[in-house]
């Protein structure tokens, strides 16, 4: 947590004299402990323009928290659908791991990309599982049909400025990414019904090399009151998802290749 930098004070020794050494003492151990907590201001949330274009395709390996191979993932970003969602954008995520696929397509609006509905499909073993979900001003409705072919509906109430789990690893990209920046926001997961409070702030500048190549990145640390998870954002526009560690699973993606929209 944040120390409290409070005015120097002095304190005159019994010769009248000024015990300066203990001011610098107190001074330099406050300046320490606020470097030691790491946290920058709190920034309100606002978004840039998208930074991609109509057509991006971004394709990852995935790995385990131990290193181990375990799939592979790809983000496309397409228009939003014209019917439901005319000028906003359609976010997808499609992951192939150990067997199984899982497909995410997220509607967004365009400024501020909040969603308005996310439809979710699972292959796996088992069969096919999918969910409907919608967005409206607070209010979460998820039509869930189980590999068995049973239909549920769920209603759960959140806060109106919530973003979807599976989108926010490429909405950091519209982020004012910088030196020093934080921000929080609501995210909601449709695969548990559950929301987190995160916080986002960059930690660094940091060169990596993924399969992709050598990027020269901002470090984005996404964190909640469980898990801490990284995104590596390229610091040159499009500023492309260059690698994500997700903080639940210790899962990481790293980028194979990418082609830009148009």
């Amino acid at each position: 947590s944040a120390g409290t930098l409070v005015a120097p004070y002095w304190v005159p020794n019994r010769h009248g004299a000024l015990h300066k050494g203990r001011w610098q003492t107190m001074l330099c151990l406050t300046i320490l402990l606020l470097a030691a907590c790491g946290q920058s201001e709190i920034q309100s949330l606002s978004f840039n323009p998208a930074p991609w274009r109509a057509g991006e395709i971004s394709n990852y390996q995935v790995t385990t928290e131990n290193g181990a191979t375990a799939g592979s993932a790809r983000f496309t970003l397409l228009p939003g659908d014209p019917q439901n969602n005319p000028g906003g954008w359609s976010i997808q995520r499609e992951i192939d791991s150990q067997g199984a696929q899982e497909i995410v397509i997220v509607e967004v609006d365009q400024t501020d990309f909040s969603p308005i509905s996310t439809a979710l499909t699972r292959f796996s073993s088992q069969g096919k599982e999918s969910e409907q979900v919608t967005y409206n001003n607070g209010a979460v409705d998820i039509e869930l049909t189980s590999v068995m072919s049973v239909t549920t509906n769920h209603h759960i109430d959140v806060p109106s400025d919530i973003r979807v789990e599976p989108t926010l690893a490429q909405l950091v990209r519209a982020l004012p990414l910088a030196t020093g920046y934080a921000t929080r926001l609501n995210s909601f997961s449709p695969a548990t019904g559950t929301m987190d409070r995160v916080t986002v702030q960059v930690t660094r500048q940091e060169q990596i090399t993924v399969p992709a190549g050598a990027f020269d990145t901002w470090r984005v640390e996404l964190k909640t009151n469980t898990t801490t998870g990284s995104v590596w954002i390229d610091r040159t526009a499009p500023h492309v998802l260059v690698k994500y560690m997700d903080g639940a699973s210790g899962g990481t993606f790293e980028l194979m290749a990418y082609k830009p929209g148009e």
